[in-house]
């Protein structure tokens, strides 16, 4: 398989990859509008269903790439569009203090068994020493907080306190988002979802041409 090939199959598992996340957040969307009164008998209001919750964000972001991004909708159903994206930016906190950590502890050995990390992982070394702090901050607005995690442990020399406030920034804006799209009505959600998918797939595209005419040249 040339490099051209290997890059334009990982383009398709990336854009399959979101576009099932998408289809499972539509599913669970469905299902929390649908069934709405069974999640709020059974889960409700109660704590232990926001700590479940919040362990599940977390053990999604330390086994990357797993994502509970679908469980959003649901989630908001239950404890509103503040509640929802304020224990998604809990439990993406703390998972990515986690893996930020266990990328530190186990560096390479880890790396290895992380999917994808090695193209995060060089957009993160071009991140200046002198603007660390932003550069993480918009990172984490583009890329998931779990391989984003183990990247930043393995190529940059970010203090772990400045890494975990620049990510509690990053992600806050996403987690509204996407809590505020979970209470809209689906056909909306459709629209929207389908809009992302569309947008991904056309800069993957230009990202692709891009690079191939700097290798030409």
């Amino acid at each position: 398989m040339t490099a051209r090939e290997s890059e334009s199959q990982k383009k398709i598992q990336e854009i399959s990859a979101l576009a099932l996340v998408a289809v499972l957040f539509l599913a669970a969307s469905y299902l929390a509008q649908r069934y709405a009164g069974f999640f709020e008998r059974y889960v409700g209001n109660s704590l232990l269903g926001m700590l479940a919750y919040v362990f599940i964000v977390i053990v999604s972001i330390v086994i990357a790439p797993v994502s509970a991004v679908p469980l959003m909708p649901i989630a908001t159903r239950l404890w509103g569009v503040a509640g929802s994206a304020l224990l998604s930016i809990a439990g993406w906190t703390i998972g990515a203090g986690i893996a930020f950590q266990l990328g530190r502890i186990y560096g390479e050995r880890l790396a290895k068994h992380v999917e994808g990390i090695e193209k995060v992982r060089k957009m993160s070394e071009r991140i200046p020493e002198s603007r660390v702090f932003l550069g993480v901050v918009l990172l984490r607005m583009l890329v998931p907080v779990d391989v984003l995690s183990y990247a930043l442990a393995l190529s940059t020399k970010i203090k772990f306190t400045t890494y975990i406030l620049a990510t509690l920034i990053g992600v806050s804006p996403f987690a509204f988002v996407l809590a505020s799209l979970g209470k809209v009505p689906l056909k909306l959600q459709v629209i929207v979802v389908a809009i992302a998918l569309a947008v991904f797939a056309a800069w993957r595209a230009v990202q692709g041409l891009t690079n191939n005419h700097k290798r030409k040249h």
